[in-house]
């Protein structure tokens, strides 16, 4: 598969490891929904792309947010092959049993 068919959403996307893995993803021609509370560092990030990429603004540990760059993903491309999940809140119950509108 040609990788500038594929979607990714990249939380963190303005700084650190999650402003790194954006670039490199837009290297290998990953187009991007970038998720960070910071809407002018993710301004700032997705200026230096070269593909398509997409901002939402907020905290990922909202379920509003998560749920917004999901359909961004879907919306904007069509698909989403992706999800490199770089911030949020940590739980350390199992991924699949926690409820997504627990806040500890």
């Amino acid at each position: 598969m040609d990788n500038t068919s594929r979607v990714a959403i990249v939380t963190g996307a303005s700084s650190g490891i999650g402003r790194a893995c954006t670039l490199a993803f837009d290297q290998a021609g990953i187009r991007q929904v970038l998720v960070a509370r910071n809407s002018q560092n993710l301004e700032r990030v997705a200026a230096q792309l070269q593909h398509e990429a997409v901002i939402v603004a907020g905290d990922i540990a909202d379920p509003a947010t998560a749920q917004t760059a999901r359909d961004k993903a879907l919306d904007v491309f069509g698909r989403l092959d992706v999800l490199l999940a770089n911030a949020g809140l940590y739980l350390p119950d199992r991924g699949w049993e926690v409820d997504a509108l627990r806040v500890d």
